[in-house]
């Protein structure tokens, strides 16, 4: 900004000099003195928009700075009306998001209460179903393997909310998914209280999402 100042201040006084030359012109066009004028004007003019150019130099960069970030972080959140594809996987304006450090049922795993078999992955969808309703999410990128966002089934990985409600916290608070410690250590604790209020899937017994997935994939 200091060097903005300068150079409008230096045009100020050019200005002044310009006015000066007018009455020079009128009374002295024969005395040689008034060619060292001439050049002292040209100098001056000179000088000022070395000043402006500068004043860009300094300014610019940081211009530049705060546009980058800002489109930086546009690009780094994603909001809109989501399709929930299961317990913790949604699709939001054509992006595949697997919601960040927690792992939920499959659609097609099936869990055991009582002796009994049960469809827990569906009611993990419909519970994140749910929670959303008709409402719009906001989620935040998270970096996977070095500032890469995505995994093997193209999801990119996000921490989403609906209003203050952090999805992610609340499908493992409520014992509809597992903390994923391959990503994240975030949600120990909230798996550990749906484990001892026997929320969700901790009711009965049942084998890890990635487990399953593991077994199942032929």
């Amino acid at each position: 900004m200091d060097g903005s100042l300068e150079a409008r201040d230096c045009l100020t006084s050019l200005r002044a000099a310009r006015t000066g030359i007018l009455l020079k012109w009128a009374e002295q066009q024969d005395d040689p003195s008034f060619m060292n004028f001439l050049w002292f004007k040209h100098f001056l003019g000179t000088l000022c928009m070395l000043i402006w150019a500068g004043s860009l130099l300094i300014l610019q960069p940081a211009a530049m700075l705060v546009f980058a970030t800002s489109a930086l972080a546009a690009a780094e959140n994603i909001k809109g009306r989501p399709r929930v594809v299961d317990g913790d996987t949604i699709i939001v304006r054509k992006t595949r998001i697997w919601l960040y450090g927690i792992d939920a049922p499959e659609n097609k795993q099936k869990c055991i209460v009582d002796g009994r078999v049960w469809s827990c992955g569906k009611a993990a969808k419909t519970v994140l179903k749910q929670a959303i309703g008709t409402k719009r999410v906001t989620c935040i990128l998270k970096p996977m393997d070095e500032d890469k966002h995505g995994d093997r089934r193209g999801r990119v990985l996000a921490v989403c909310r609906v209003g203050r409600l952090i999805l992610n916290e609340w499908m493992v608070k409520m014992g509809w998914a597992i903390a994923f410690r391959r990503h994240s250590t975030d949600y120990v604790d909230e798996e550990h209280t749906a484990k001892e209020k026997r929320r969700g899937v901790w009711i009965g017994a049942f084998v890890k999402p990635w487990e399953w997935r593991r077994q199942n994939s032929k």
